[in-house]
């Protein structure tokens, strides 16, 4: 390994300094009623259709973010998609 890459590997946030970041910068407040809901969701998986620009992706990284940061699950567990037309 160069040296180089051993001081990146170092400057890289472990798994547990990554989680107490996005409890820190999870602006929960920001988001709207519909959003908060996708994020409290306990009850399983969350499908969310609604509109471009409705804030569908927001409110993932949001949720993702709770689920780790509350302990809820660890984040190698977690298995986010999305998807739009530019995709194909």
């Amino acid at each position: 390994m160069s040296m180089a890459s051993q001081q990146r590997s170092k400057q890289r946030p472990t798994p547990a300094r990554r989680t107490a970041a996005a409890r820190r910068t999870t602006p929960t407040l920001a988001l709207t009623p519909q959003q908060q809901a996708i994020v409290n969701h306990d009850t399983g998986p969350a499908l969310v259709y609604a509109v471009a620009g409705a804030g569908k992706t927001t409110a993932m990284v949001h949720r993702i973010a709770r689920l780790v940061g509350d302990r809820i699950f660890a984040p190698e567990r977690i298995l986010a998609t999305s998807f739009n037309r530019d995709a194909n």
